[in-house]
């Protein structure tokens, strides 16, 4: 994709972020797993990442007169992704907490939907 597409700031610093999200990922759910003092700031900076490097790759992709249909669709799942991770902040104490695993599931779900967008035809 980085080759592919006109170079611009936002679109490098948006991939840069996103490739550290699954590093993060890996490191809450292996080195720092769920009763860990780390984990949950660890999940939360990595679904922040990931929300600013959809809007973030969104903006680059603007750029690029093959790719702003994508942008369009980069713009509404970021909305989507802060509301969601919103929701699970929110729920991730008292009696919701139950819930909050379900909420990070709903929150990946979109973001997987946009990264299986990228060669579907958006170019």
């Amino acid at each position: 994709m980085h080759r592919g597409i006109n170079q611009g700031r936002s679109l490098a610093t948006g991939l840069a972020l996103f490739l550290v999200f699954p590093v993060a990922m890996v490191l809450a759910g292996t080195i720092f797993p769920l009763r860990n003092a780390v984990h949950a700031p660890l999940s939360i900076a990595a679904f922040t990442l990931a929300v600013v490097a959809v809007f973030l790759i969104g903006l680059g992709l603007r750029q690029d007169t093959r790719w702003r249909a994508f942008a369009s669709y980069s713009f509404v799942t970021g909305v989507i992704l802060v509301g969601l991770l919103l929701l699970t902040i929110a729920t991730g104490q008292g009696v919701l907490a139950a819930w909050v695993g379900l909420l990070q599931r709903l929150f990946i779900a979109p973001l997987f939907l946009w990264i299986e967008g990228w060669p579907s035809g958006f170019s």
